[in-house]
């Protein structure tokens, strides 16, 4: 049984390939037909087909698809091997403004693909275009449209296209054309909008699939821009509904050196920028992006990188940028945006932030950012972020450096409105107490000074005075401060001797290191001057500590200044010109008790000079009493 199936079985097999064998060779008469009908048709094409019609049809076709006029100067160049294709060079499409003509497009060599069969019946139409050296000058209108043609086919198209099904688009078969592949070389388009300004790219080449004006366009175009090169990738399976200013179903990923940007939603180029959908964009190299753009930035070399994803959604006139979350070099923290359009007012932006970290300094900074005016060099200074928005921002975080100080658990809020710009910290801890500020800008914003008031209650004086790097007899006691000043400069470029204002401090029991009031009665009864070490390192308990003062251009005016202790009265006035770090006061050493005796109750009365840490004293005798 076993022998008989062994001799049986390969039987099949070649029965099998018997049978298979005529059907392969008849495939392959077929394919062999083809290819020799096909190689006849194209060498007898050039006498079949007449080049001007195809010429003139390519040059009707180009009229057709723009609805302007179309001249071509130079001579049509037909191929047939390895495909049938029409070159034509020296293109220009112009149309008429106020009764002149207006070139807005030149092509230098333009070709595409045409099928031997139609092109034999006289009726060429062409598909897969590739353009060589192309100019197309667009205006944008008022109203964002892209003004370049309201004729043709691809106008007919766009008037004449609706949404479909999902996110597809339809159309009627008459305006359907067929499109194919489209590449461009060394390219440039200029954009010009009705306020004059002007955009340009240049170096422009791009890859694009749209089989079908109804169907799905892909496409990858790269571009020059201020001598970074940018690469878009687009895709959408409403093109003509993008085009024609109306929502679209769009993703585009448009990445250059310095940046890259992610976005896959609802588009809308006309309606105001009309996005819908999930947004990502990281940036490499901050300070070159902002030179990139022209813009001007305090502070920005800083900055390193950033990230930043939102899901932006459309409410009316508002565009929210919900579940924000973005980074900043090593500072992260997320919240909600909104951009909303007010009518006969400027646009504006909304919404809580939270940070884990902050940077006051370079939060306000950024407010100062400067765009480019038009007709403007990269250096020059345009209008301000704060001259074109509205700003209503609450702000929150677990840390916020205010150099050198940092505090914690934060809330502060942005305001920016009809002109006037300030600043708020509502509550935040500071050294060891709490600390509440108010900055208003004046001018154009932040980037011109403005007023400063800082309030801090029961803070650790001597933790302060460490983060300044003071020296010499410090106060070891919490505190109040309260400090006012105005600046004619930013706040994250003022010097000391840029400032003026006022500061009062008040303290609750605490020390005073390095001094011994003991020390200075004693040395005053015995020299004309000494120096405030000689008197001693000793330590003063004080009950309260009091000082008012004013200063400006560099001095500060000590309008009283008070420490009291159990039996004594200290008491300071004059002035210490801080930016050469030297003093001019007078003091008086006095008993609290008027009516106390012994070597403590004569007053003394003593002049400071010199600098510190270690002044210089000089008693001054009391007048002589009057007889």
């Amino acid at each position: 049984m076993t022998d008989k199936l062994k001799t049986t079985s390969p039987q099949p097999d070649r029965s099998r390939r018997s049978r298979s064998l005529p059907l392969a060779r008849k495939l392959g008469f077929v394919t062999l037909a083809l290819v020799f009908l096909y190689l006849v048709l194209v060498s007898i094409a050039p006498f079949l087909i007449s080049s001007s019609l195809v010429r003139n049809s390519m040059e009707s076709a180009v009229a057709r698809w723009t609805g302007h006029a179309v001249s071509i100067a130079g001579v049509p160049e037909i191929t047939f091997w390895p495909e049938p294709r029409v070159t034509l060079s020296q293109v220009s499409i112009s149309r008429k403004i106020e009764g002149a003509p207006q070139v807005i497009g030149r092509i230098e060599r333009l070709s595409a693909r045409f099928g031997l069969y139609d092109a034999v019946l006289g009726q060429p139409v062409f598909r897969d275009f590739s353009f060589l050296k192309p100019e197309v000058f667009i205006t944008r209108g008022a109203d964002g449209r892209l003004d370049w043609s309201n004729q043709g086919l691809l106008s007919a198209a766009v008037r004449g296209v609706d949404t479909g099904d999902g996110d597809r688009q339809s159309l009627n078969a008459e305006l359907d054309a067929r499109v194919g592949k489209i590449t461009v070389q060394d390219g440039t388009v200029e954009i010009a909008d009705a306020n004059g300004r002007r955009l340009r790219l240049s170096g422009l080449s791009a890859e694009i699939s749209w089989p079908r004006l109804s169907e799905e366009l892909k496409g990858v175009v790269r571009a020059e821009m201020a001598g970074h090169a940018v690469s878009i990738d687009l895709s959408t399976r409403q093109p003509l509904l993008l085009l024609g200013g109306r929502s679209a179903s769009t993703r585009a990923t448009i990445t250059a050196d310095v940046a890259s940007a992610t976005f896959e939603g609802l588009a809308n180029l006309a309606d105001g920028y009309f996005l819908s959908g999930a947004l990502q964009i990281d940036v490499s190299d901050i300070p070159a992006l902002i030179g990139w753009t022209g813009a001007q930035l305090p502070e920005m070399d800083l900055l390193k990188q950033g990230s930043l994803q939102a899901q932006l959604t459309t409410i009316g006139d508002s565009l929210r940028f919900g579940d924000l979350k973005f980074a900043l070099n090593d500072i992260s923290g997320s919240g909600i945006l909104e951009l909303s359009r007010t009518k006969g007012g400027k646009p504006r932006i909304g919404g809580t932030l939270a940070f884990d970290r902050m940077d006051i300094g370079a939060l306000l900074g950024a407010f100062s950012l400067h765009l480019p005016a038009s007709g403007e060099g990269l250096g020059d200074k345009g209008h301000g972020l704060l001259d074109d928005f509205d700003f209503d921002l609450t702000l929150s975080a677990r840390q916020a450096a205010l150099q050198p100080f940092v505090l914690e658990d934060v809330a502060a809020s942005v305001l920016n409105r009809n002109g006037k710009a300030s600043f708020d910290i509502a509550d935040s801890r500071f050294e060891g107490g709490r600390l509440t500020g108010h900055l208003d800008g004046s001018g154009a914003g932040f980037e011109e000074g403005g007023n400063l008031r800082i309030s801090a209650k029961d803070a650790d004086l001597q933790s302060i005075a460490k983060r300044l790097q003071l020296t010499g007899p410090l106060p070891d006691s919490r505190g109040s401060i309260e400090l006012l000043m105005h600046s004619p400069k930013p706040l994250w470029a003022t010097r000391l001797g840029d400032i003026g204002g006022s500061f009062q401090l008040r303290t609750s029991e605490g020390s005073l290191s390095d001094i011994d009031l003991s020390g200075i009665r004693n040395l005053a009864g015995e020299r004309a001057y000494f120096r405030l070490s000689d008197a001693g390192d000793g330590e003063i308990d004080f009950k309260t500590l009091e000082i008012l003062a004013k200063f400006a251009n560099g001095t500060a005016e000590i309008e009283q200044a008070e420490l009291i202790t159990d039996s004594q009265r200290l008491s300071l006035s004059g002035v210490i010109p801080y930016a050469s770090n030297s003093l001019a006061l007078l003091g008086q050493l006095s008993p609290v008790d008027a009516t106390a005796t012994g070597s403590d109750s004569q007053p003394l009365r003593f002049f400071i000079g010199g600098s510190w840490p270690d002044p210089i004293l000089s008693s001054i005798l009391a007048p002589p009493e009057k007889m």
